[in-house]
């Protein structure tokens, strides 16, 4: 299971709100709160699930404790070849606004 301070990384890697997060995951703004606090054990599995594909969904890897060479658990962005129609945060600019 991950923890609550790799869904409040997630999040603040792709520079979402509350509102946003819950628009693109379908889920209240209080479920996502709850997934990044202390709340999240309490939180139904299949909405853990649903949060943590939507942030997937826009190029976020969650690490676990011991994956890879070395660090901790963690939140990263996937490999560019891995990511589907996003843009990573440095490339935005105005030119790329929807």
């Amino acid at each position: 299971m991950y923890t609550a301070a790799q869904y409040r990384a997630a999040r603040a890697l792709l520079g979402l709100t509350l509102e946003e997060s819950s628009k693109a995951s379908g889920l209240p703004v209080s479920v996502i709160s709850d997934c990044e606090s202390d709340r999240l054990a309490q939180v139904e599995d299949i909405a853990v699930r649903t949060l943590r594909r939507a942030y997937e969904a826009k190029g976020i890897v969650f690490v676990n404790d011991g994956d890879g060479s070395s660090g901790g658990a963690g939140v990263r962005f996937a490999a560019r070849d891995l990511v589907e129609q996003t843009i990573r945060p440095e490339n935005l600019n105005a030119a790329n606004d929807d």
